[in-house]
């Protein structure tokens, strides 16, 4: 079998990078200051590309490597035709900055954080702030713990605002390890 060939693109607004434009508008976040510096990289036949935020010094070892790179920098997350899925690194990238670049945030009681990381939903009061949607969720450090949406659930009979994890660090002891 032949060597599968690598891909390697760099950020330009709109069109593929759409979801991804979305991602960044639905968190609050805009357009980043670092939005150019976002690379994706696709081996031939998957059906997704993993997005990076390389360092400058990686990039210039790029034109070096005689092999494929296994990582570029910062895992952002995954592309797909669709829609972005952002990754926990990323979370713990944003969460310290979350504040001054107006991230849709939300912060976790020690109980919520309880439940977020064992896969379940936050409901009040567990949680300082509630939005439809998507949102970085930190614990009373401002530590990341992950990503989160903001949904109405049906608790015996009543509605309750909630936080659904969507991909938490508890993941990677349940599924991911």
């Amino acid at each position: 079998m032949g060597e599968r060939r690598l891909y390697l693109e760099r950020y330009s607004p709109g069109g593929v990078w759409e979801p991804l434009d979305k991602f960044h508008y639905d968190i609050g976040l805009g357009r980043p200051p670092w939005i150019d510096n976002l690379y994706r990289l696709h081996l031939e036949r998957a059906r997704y590309w993993e997005v990076y935020l390389p360092s400058s010094e990686i990039l210039s070892l790029l034109n070096d490597l005689s092999s494929r790179p296994f990582s570029l920098g910062l895992y952002y997350g995954i592309l797909r035709s669709d829609k972005f899925i952002p990754s926990l690194p990323l979370a713990h990238f944003l969460a310290p900055k979350a504040e001054d670049l107006g991230i849709h945030t939300t912060t976790l009681t020690r109980e919520g954080e309880r439940f977020f990381l064992y896969g379940k939903i936050v409901l009040p009061p567990n949680y300082t702030a509630w939005r439809r949607g998507l949102m970085l969720v930190v614990n009373s450090d401002g530590e990341a713990l992950g990503w989160g949406r903001g949904r109405i659930v049906k608790i015996s009979g009543q509605r309750a605002r909630a936080v659904e994890p969507i991909w938490d660090l508890g993941w990677y002891l349940r599924r991911g390890g």
